[in-house]
Parts: structure tokens; sequence; C-alpha cells
């Protein structure tokens, strides 16, 4: 219930040394620093660790009502911890025209918790457990700088660059039979597996080096490194990560007398992702109904052709495989604003203090490496709004 934590950091205002100020008069600020802390993560269910009742008004025993248990209890259970490491460095040079933050960090994270799904012969579907030791590291660096700026015009650019990688440097005995669970299981999508050593994000599947030309089969290394058209689980080894490279943010705001405009962008470089789409609506596709066109047109027919998917023929369902993992990188420009706020003397006369039209546009585009669906379960609709604002 209870737990304590703690911080303490360190920080050199450099800027404020003489021989500083002296030499390099065109730093503004320039500081260096390094905090340790210990966090703990309160968003958790605060009766995870007890066990849960609800009582069942509807059918009454000859004395009083029963109750339904609703929760599994775990008294072991343990508060989630992470030592926080971090060293970094702030600058602004002329005149704060521009202005850097740069973070390396190294998070560990103890007693993680985590709902491991149990077998419904059990009579619950979840419980929850301490799972092991986590690490993160990696940096962060922003950057705001002024691209020009005079008496009626000015220009801002802010970009930011981060990555992450994550490590499981432990894992308990619950996520060791979670595991082996996986392994029994078939399905066309790559599973999460826990395994110490390796990412969070690891993509797992069989490897793969492509389509037979002479059968359509498809062609898998297995776990002594030979070759073999029979997909077995047991074969499943990191087939992609999907920690990308970098990524990060683009913010660009400007006025010119009375026009504003702000445009913000995402993007990432890097790492990889498993192509769903191509499984669903090519591969495993009912031919039967409506469907993809390459699902006859570039799928394998006789022999000796050449193709990315299997035999058109083959019913069997496509398993989590190396083939459809691919490199994803994207740049989408979430959001562009643009307005104008009228100055005239007719206004003035007219008690107007301000009129303002604005135009506001969300998810203006996206352009991907990796062509897939983006799902139905998010709105993914392009928005226009226009707005006239008047203020007496």
């Amino acid at each position: 219930r209870w737990a304590p934590f703690g911080s303490v950091g360190v920080g050199w205002n450099i800027h404020n040394e003489t021989w500083v100020k002296d030499h390099w008069a065109f730093v503004d600020r320039l500081k260096i620093r390094a905090s340790l802390g210990w966090v703990g993560s309160q968003s958790f269910n605060p009766f995870q660790a007890i066990a849960k009742y609800e009582y069942d008004v509807n059918n009454r025993y000859r004395y009083g009502i029963g109750a339904t248990m609703k929760g599994l209890a775990n008294h072991d259970l343990k508060w989630q911890k992470t030592t926080q490491r971090n060293i970094g460095i702030d600058f602004d040079l002329l005149k704060r025209r521009l202005m850097v933050t740069a973070n390396y960090y190294v998070n560990t994270s103890k007693s993680l918790l985590s709902d491991i799904t149990l077998a419904p012969s059990l009579g619950f579907s979840t419980y929850t457990e301490n799972i092991g030791e986590l690490e993160n590291r990696g940096f962060d660096l922003k950057i705001r700088g002024t691209l020009f700026r005079t008496k009626d015009a000015y220009l801002n650019l802010a970009v930011g660059v981060s990555h992450n990688a994550n490590k499981l440097k432990k894992i308990s005995n619950g996520l060791r039979a979670w595991n082996e669970v996986q392994d029994d299981s078939l399905t066309n999508v790559p599973r999460v597996r826990f395994i110490e050593g390796e990412s969070l994000n690891t993509i797992w599947g069989v490897p793969s080096v492509g389509i037979n030309p002479a059968n359509g089969k498809e062609v898998f290394i297995d776990r002594n490194g030979l070759r073999t058209d029979k997909w077995n689980a047991k074969d499943q080894r990191p087939i992609g990560y999907e920690d990308p490279d970098v990524e990060g943010n683009i913010s660009l705001t400007g006025g010119y007398k009375g026009f504003s405009l702000s445009v913000y962008m995402t993007y990432r470089l890097g790492g990889e992702t498993y192509n769903q789409t191509l499984v669903d609506r090519v591969e495993n596709a009912d031919k039967r109904y409506n469907c993809d066109r390459r699902v006859l047109k570039d799928r394998w027919k006789k022999a000796g052709d050449i193709t990315f998917f299997k035999d058109i023929a083959n019913n069997e369902t496509t398993q989590a495989t190396s083939r459809f993992v691919e490199t994803y990188h994207y740049l989408t420009m979430s959001s562009l604003s643009l307005s104008y706020d009228w100055e005239a003397h007719w206004l003035k006369q007219m008690r107007v203090r301000n009129l303002r039209l604005s135009f506001y546009m969300n998810d203006v585009f996206r352009w991907s490496s990796v062509k897939q669906e983006r799902g139905l379960d998010y709105p993914f609709a392009r928005s226009f709004r226009t707005s006239l604002r008047i203020t007496f």
C-alpha cells in the first residue's frame, strides 16, 4: 500500500562562469545536468492484490445471499518501481535564436505488473503478477530555432528526435509458462513472447526464404538451419524489431503581418512492422467472396512462376513468417492551421475590436513505406473547419 520514492539531481550553469562570458558571448545558456531517481507507477487498479467478490442478489440461500468471486488475489504483489538515470545538456545561442535540449537516459523497471492469461478451466481469464525486470535506454533531442524574424514576419522551426530500445532483463516463471502456451497455439498473427535479453517489441516468427518456383510452397529455415516446407512453432525466432531507429515531430509556426501559420508533423525512420494486410487480404483471403485483385493476379499458379505469394490452390492458413516483415518509415502532417486578423479603419468605426478568419485541417497527408490497412478502430477521417470570429 505504501512505498518510499526519492530522487537527487545536480546541474552546472556553465554560462555563469567568467571564462564563458568573456570568450563565448554568443552563448546565452549552457547547462549540463544529471539526475537519479526512483518512481512508482500509479496507473493500476489499487485492488489487484486482493480477492474480489460480487454479491449475487438474484439468488438467495435460506438465510442470506451468496457471493461470486470476481478476481484472484495475489498477496505477493509488489510495487512496480523504476530507477531513472539521466544526463543532459541545455544550451541557447545567438540571443535564443537557437535552443537545444538533449537527454540520455537508462530506466530500469523492476517487479513489472502485467495481466497473465490463464487457462479457461481456472475460471478467470487473467491474473495480475510481477513479471520481471525491463530496461529502457535511449535519447531525446529537441531543437527550436528562429529561421528569420523581421518587423512584419517571422518563421520558427522545432524538431524533436528520440530513440528508445527496451530489453527484458529477467522474467518470472509465470511468463515462461505463458511462452510455452503461445508456442502450442497457432495463429496467423505473430504472438508476443517474453524472452530474457529480447525486446518487448520483437516480432516472432519462422524465417523464410520465399516461395519455391517449382511448387508454389513457402520455404522455411528450421532451428537447425535446414530448409523445409513445413511451418513449425518450435522454429520461431526473432524476425524483426518494431523499435524505430528514430522518431519524433516537426512543427513550423510563422506569421506575416495579419497572417498566421501553424503546421505539425510526425515521422518515423527505421524499425520493422509485420504487414498483416498482405496476410489477411491476399494469402488468407476467402476466394469465394470479393477480395483483393492480387489474390488472382499475383499468386503462384504454375511451375516457374516467380511470386511473392504462395500457390493460389493452397488453402492452408499462413502462419507468422519473416516474408511479411517490412522496414517501416512514415511521415504525417497531423494538422495545418491558417488564420488572418484584419486591422482596418472601417472595423474601428463599427466598434469591432478584432476580426479573425481561420482555417484548420487535420490528417492532411500520410506517407508510409508500408502499404497496409490502418484499421477501423480509430476513425482516420480528414476534416476541414473554417471559422469567423468577431470581437466587439
